[in-house]
């Protein structure tokens, strides 16, 4: 009769272990795909661009040297009116992480400090990045008249 309460109480701690185990291996599955969602290849070419009855806009990022503080990026732009009336702008340089997937360019032109700043997402396998900026007296001093880099691009390639 001992001999069956053992095996019973061996049992229900071999039972209990199981299903702890099979707990703990779901909780890390979810807790990798996770991860896995987080983390986004950021390195690659990145388009924005709109088009209205009096002017258009083409913006092109170009993300390379992808490392764990920072990505070297190209970034150019152009607004204008028809052939004849371009105008274009472009910046580049190392951005600095800041948080996961957001990132700033800071650069003193003239004593004022400039602040582009990238924010990397991805949903429904769609990447993008948005981009912010700041001037001193709004004056962006990388483009012409009209040209801005601020916007959603998503990802190309």
């Amino acid at each position: 009769m001992k001999k069956n309460k053992i095996i019973i109480i061996l049992l229900l701690i071999l039972i209990i272990l199981s299903g702890y185990i099979v707990y703990e291996k779901v909780l890390n599955k979810n807790n990798e795909e996770e991860k896995v969602v987080n983390e986004i290849v950021l390195s690659g070419t990145y388009n924005n661009k709109s088009e209205n009855e009096y002017s258009y806009h083409d913006a092109t990022l170009i993300v390379s040297n992808e490392k764990d503080t920072s990505i070297d990026f190209e970034l150019s732009a152009v607004h204008g009116i028809d052939i004849e009336h371009v105008n274009i702008g472009e910046v580049k340089g190392t951005a600095t992480k800041i948080k996961t997937n957001k990132y700033e360019f800071k650069e003193e032109i003239d004593d004022k400090e400039s602040i582009i700043s990238f924010e990397f997402s991805s949903e429904n396998n769609i990447q993008s990045v948005r981009i912010t900026e700041l001037y001193p007296d709004n004056m962006n001093p990388y483009a012409g008249h009209n040209v801005y880099f601020a916007g959603k691009y998503n990802k190309v390639y």
